[in-house]
């Protein structure tokens, strides 16, 4: 099996919508433009409630296809890889069945994983975040890709319910990291994670698609005092955005089972050499052959 890190896989005998980067264009000007996938909730079992995974590694099978064609710079999963993660056989099937087909994207392509609720519930006690990281990896860290800033942060940890020292230390470690930014990565970041902070409106209600407000608006006020540009996340098995000034919130719909009437597929996130977002939710069937500027211009996010 493989083991997920902050900075890609490594093995470990037998052992979180998606997006893409790409170096693209002709001249040096374009060639500073690039791409990625988010996937969100590929969640194995989810379509059988644990009774087969089946269907759920059927569509996965569509997005690690996909990647493999498309060549991103790199590729986020924004938390559920599986459904159940209570101890036991369930857990080891999907475990089993989602890093079979995670192996399969090409190696040259990197790939980090975000926790979701699924792997560690929405109040994670300590045995349960240990599990998480010996079988996936680091639950927050940081990577860079193009002098771009890329976050990958734990929202199961901002309601301190049973870790509170560990919520803390996330917080902590988020203020330092984004305040100790090289200043070429100012207004240069981009956050991951699975629960949405909002899906439309920064002061809607509490949800349970959403970071109650106790805690949402103190984490807001880090991002966007900070310059982070853009947050993306998964969770609604649908796609929703929204705006909170000038920080982007985007929740990505699902690779795997979809709800009410969305339709499962990746988000391809596209960077221009001018510093301007671009998203773009894919369903599978719809999914080009290359990723242009074509198909963001008329949906430019920033």
């Amino acid at each position: 099996m493989l083991k997920m890190t902050g900075r890609g896989f490594i093995r470990t005998g037998i052992a979180a919508t998606i997006i893409l980067f790409l170096n693209i264009g002709l001249s040096a000007k374009e060639e500073q433009s690039f791409f990625f996938v988010v996937l969100a909730d590929p969640q194995i079992g989810f379509f059988e409630k644990n009774l087969s995974v089946e269907k759920d590694s059927e569509l996965f099978k569509k997005a690690v296809n996909s990647i493999n064609k498309l060549r991103p710079a790199f590729v986020v999963i924004c938390g559920d890889m599986i459904n159940d993660a209570r101890p036991g056989k369930i857990r080891e099937l999907q475990l089993e069945t989602f890093y079979s087909i995670l192996k399969e994207i090409d190696k040259k392509i990197p790939v980090y994983l975000a926790p979701g609720n699924h792997e560690l519930t929405l109040s994670p006690k300590p045995e349960q975040l240990d599990w998480y990281r010996k079988t996936f990896g680091k639950d927050y860290y940081k990577f860079c890709v193009n002098n771009w800033q890329f976050i990958v942060i734990n929202t199961s940890l901002i309601p301190p319910k049973f870790v509170e020292a560990e919520t803390i230390a996330q917080k902590e470690w988020l203020k330092k990291t984004l305040e100790s930014s090289p200043e070429n990565l100012k207004n240069k970041t981009i956050v991951f994670q699975h629960l949405p902070f909002f899906l439309k409106d920064s002061s809607e209600a509490d949800d349970y698609y959403n970071i109650p407000l106790c805690y949402r608006k103190e984490y807001l006020d880090i991002l966007k005092s900070n310059g982070v540009r853009c947050v993306i996340a998964g969770h609604y098995h649908r796609c929703s955005e929204g705006k909170d000034g000038e920080l982007q919130m985007v929740t990505c719909g699902p690779a795997g089972k979809p709800a009410y009437k969305a339709r499962s597929g990746i988000m391809v996130v596209y960077i221009s050499e001018d510093k301007d977002i671009f998203h773009r939710f894919f369903p599978y069937e719809d999914i080009p052959q290359n990723i242009t500027l074509k198909a963001f211009t008329e949906l430019k996010n920033d």
